[in-house]
């Protein structure tokens, strides 16, 4: 796996969040059913709804998944949730219509060149971490796609890449580089988190993302 996490979190006016990160298993899921993806990816922010309930989100039951749809509905009967957006949150957040959102934290290091106001910050129940992946598809060329991903891993690149995105490097010596070209950036918690937030950050589990049963009943609470 590469690249950047992605702090995927509440924010607005005042913020709470989460990261999540993305397994074999749940990328395996996708790779079976793609139309699926969306779906997969509105299930990881369950993970924050499950540490807020006191369940585990790295090793989820059917009792803590059923748990953790009854408080998104009750949220959502309550009038609590707006609605559910796609990443087409942004524009909203920026202008202010909406309290609070699960939001990415790469779009929250631009959306607040838009609106200052905007804070971003992990729960003091904790979060969820996310990675994104590279992968060479069967029958891509592999010498052109490892040259790529030699290039990326470079720390002086991976150093542009995570400044100009807001989101964290898995390279080593990328803060180093990072320094250089922005003597300010070691104190961008977006970018280079402390460890102690780190280690307030849980992954989800790849069962619940890639459970085809689990899916269905979030899409029934969204109301697809």
């Amino acid at each position: 796996m590469i690249g950047a996490a992605f702090l995927l979190g509440l924010a607005a006016a005042a913020g709470a969040t989460a990261q999540g990160r993305a397994t074999s298993a749940a990328a395996e899921g996708m790779s079976r059913n793609p139309g699926a993806a969306k779906d997969i990816r509105g299930m990881t922010l369950l993970g924050l709804v499950l540490i807020d309930n006191g369940d585990d989100p790295t090793d989820v039951s059917d009792e803590a998944f059923d748990r953790a749809i009854k408080s998104v509905q009750d949220a959502l009967d309550a009038g609590q949730i707006l609605k559910f957006t796609g990443n087409d949150y942004g524009p909203p957040l920026a202008r202010g219509d909406f309290a609070a959102c699960v939001a990415w934290s790469g779009d929250l290091a631009q959306l607040v060149l838009e609106n200052e106001n905007l804070k971003w910050a992990v729960p003091e129940k904790g979060g969820i971490i996310w990675t994104d992946n590279m992968f060479i598809p069967l029958g891509g060329s592999v010498p052109t796609a490892s040259t790529y991903m030699n290039f990326v891993y470079d720390p002086k690149i991976s150093a542009q890449i995570a400044l100009g995105t807001g989101y964290i490097s898995s390279v080593k010596g990328v803060k180093d580089e990072a320094l250089k070209l922005d003597p300010k950036a070691g104190s961008n918690e977006l970018v280079f988190p402390s460890d102690q937030t780190l280690a307030n950050l849980h992954m989800n589990d790849p069962k619940m993302v890639s459970n085809a049963d689990f899916i269905t009943t979030w899409q029934s609470v969204k109301g697809q």
